[in-house]
């Protein structure tokens, strides 16, 4: 399978062969990581001292579910990282965390 001087076989089969090793370092060594991280979280109180900032409209920003899907902070911890610990130390009155869903569909024209 050789075109133009470049064996089209041996890339196809490096590239295999590195999205196993990939799959199986990040697979084996990745809860390690995670967990030094939520001991890191914890040592510096990130549940209240932690503020989100997305680095939004940047093609690399971070989108919230970076914070909603760490498996080391309870719901209240993602609450105040997302915008209760901002409200806090900008002095912002924060009047309901969630809007009830009664509000939001009654909000929506034509939804009953």
């Amino acid at each position: 399978m050789t075109f133009a001087g470049i064996n089209y076989l041996a890339v196809i089969i490096a590239a295999v062969i590195g999205w196993l090793a990939g799959a199986i370092y990040y697979g084996v060594l990745a809860n390690p990581w995670v967990a030094a991280h939520g001991k890191t979280m914890e040592a510096f109180k990130a549940d209240t001292q932690l503020l989100y900032a997305s680095d939004w409209p940047h093609w690399d920003f971070d989108a919230p579910s970076s914070i909603t899907t760490l498996p080391f902070l309870n719901e209240q911890a993602k609450r105040n990282i997302l915008g209760l610990n901002a409200a806090r130390v900008f002095n912002l009155e924060v009047k309901r965390k969630r809007p009830k869903a009664a509000d939001v569909l009654a909000a929506r024209p034509g939804v009953s």
